[in-house]
């Protein structure tokens, strides 16, 4: 309890409301983006997340921690949810790989990107938000937020089913809640 406490606080001057000061707040470095066969980084502020149920996945870039958590984002596109209400935003902290290997890590990235060009790819170059968040070293974070920003959910480390279960039913729930 007190460790989602920390991160709404943490994540409150990041996630911003309507009418905050807050709202254009730099959350990364840069969102990969793939335009005119080329690959671009632009700033990613934490507005992108208001109006959509958010599903963030915070990993180090580290080989093997996208599996983590691949259950979860398994279950979460079976139950395809509305593009135009829901987002799924990947943030990878290229400052939690192994060393030497932030290169290939990048260009991995970049190879998803182009094959899925909608997809929301956050490199957090420094380790930002691993650092504010306090995350564990080596590890995948999930965190589910309103069409308003707010945090609903948050657990670090590997979810179980129940916990699968869970976040996908919290899902429905608040695609289906009105946005404040």
């Amino acid at each position: 309890m007190a460790r989602t406490r920390m991160w709404q606080a943490l994540l409150a001057g990041l996630c911003c409301t309507a009418g905050s000061a807050a709202a254009d707040t730099p959350v990364a470095p840069g969102e990969l983006l793939y335009q005119h066969n080329a690959m671009a980084l632009r700033p990613w502020h934490s507005d992108r997340l208001l109006g959509k149920v958010s599903v963030i996945l915070h990993l180090a870039g580290r080989p093997g921690t996208q599996a983590i958590n691949l259950s979860v984002i398994n279950a979460i596109q079976s139950a395809k949810f509305p593009e135009n209400n829901y987002q799924l935003v990947t943030i990878i902290n290229l400052a939690d790989a192994i060393p030497g290997s932030q290169y290939f890590v990048r260009r991995a990235l970049e190879n998803v990107k182009k094959e899925t060009p909608t997809a929301n790819v956050i490199l957090d170059d420094d380790g930002q938000l691993k650092h504010n968040w306090q995350l564990i070293d080596g590890q995948s974070a999930l965190l589910i937020t309103d069409k308003t920003g707010k945090i609903q959910y948050v657990r670090d480390g590997k979810l179980n089913e129940n916990d699968i279960h869970d976040v996908v039913k919290l899902i429905h729930t608040l695609l289906i809640a009105p946005a404040a």
